[in-house]
Formats: structure tokens, sequence, C-alpha cells
């Protein structure tokens, strides 16, 4: 990963998090050389890297080569001030907003960790991920490369999904993404 991919990251997440006047800057930015830390292995690696290089007050980010077990692109967390990256993430025009996202709460638009959420919104308050601004989404979503819904997918009320295609938190592909919502943005406030 060169500087000039981090830069781009950077300034990416910043232009995602402007409409609330939050942005980011590097105050400190080391290597860590520990081979054991490129494949970083998700959760037993967390409290190790924490306890050796967190930096108190800051939101640490850890880029490394992969994420094992599950394979994933990178995860923030929720009561800690850590984020790994994945090399894969670190270039990928959607991941560090999303799991900034992750930082300040939000859920995957598809979340079911709730309850399904319809999509007459009757229930958008309290399920999926919560926020009404958001339409119900499914995972995986059938979404083309022209960044077009494909699905026939229906709830269980019989109504067709229609979400917004690339919302930052949703698995939507990274070329399809579109900003925040305002609902999302007042909840990472």
């Amino acid at each position: 990963i060169t500087q000039a991919q981090i830069n781009t990251g950077l300034t990416t997440l910043n232009s995602d998090c402007a409409p609330i006047c939050l942005s980011f800057f590097i105050c400190k930015q080391d290597t860590i050389y520990n081979y054991e830390y490129y494949k970083f292995q998700n959760p037993k690696q967390i409290a190790q890297a924490e306890n050796t290089y967190e930096i108190p007050n800051m939101i640490n980010i850890y880029v490394v080569g992969s994420i094992i077990p599950p394979i994933e692109a990178g995860f923030a967390g929720k009561v800690d001030n850590i984020m790994v990256l994945s090399h894969s993430c670190v270039t990928d025009g959607k991941c560090w907003s999303h799991e900034m996202g992750h930082f300040f709460s939000l859920a995957h638009t598809f979340d079911t960790s709730g309850g399904l959420e319809f999509v007459n919104e009757s229930n958008c308050a309290t399920t999926g991920d919560s926020i009404c601004d958001t339409p119900a989404d499914i995972n995986p979503a059938p979404v083309n490369g022209a960044c077009q819904w494909i699905g026939t997918n229906t709830d269980p009320h019989g109504d067709y999904y229609t979400p917004i295609i690339g919302n930052i938190m949703s698995y939507h592909p990274s070329n399809c993404k579109t900003p925040f919502t305002v609902g999302q943005l007042n909840k990472m406030l």
C-alpha cells in the first residue's frame, strides 16, 4: 500500500463525512514490523494489537494484508477506538467510509439482527439498520455492473425491494457508491 493510496482513502472518507462537518487526518503514522499481523486474525489479535500499539484518544487504524476468519475487507470496533483495513479496503472507494460508519454505530442496510425490515417501512425504526431513510435491503443484493437492481425479491408481505443502490453501508459494488443518507449522518452525530 502506498502513501498516495492511504491519502486517497482519507480524502474520500472526509468527503463522505463533510455534510456533518466531520473530518479526519493522520496524527501519527508508524510501520509495525510484525509479520503476524499481515494476515490479521479477527478477533484473536485485536486485544494484542491494542495492548501493544494503541494510542489513546485517537482512532487507531491498522492496515493489514488480509483479515481472517472470515475473510473480510475491514472492521471497526463499536466500543474500541480501532479500525482494521485490509489492502483491498484501503484501495476501495467505499470501504473506509463503510468501516467508519460502523465505528459510529451504523449497521448494514441489510441487517436483520433486530428483525427483517419490511419494504413498506412499517417497522423501519426498529428493524434492519433502524434508520427510516434507508429502504429495506437484502444481501446478497442483485445489482449488476451498471448499478441497476435486477432482482425480483420480495419481503414477507410480497413487496419488492427497491433499496438505494450503492449506499455506503450496503454490500453493493463500490462503483455504485452513493452518499450517507441524512438519517445515517444524524445517527453518526
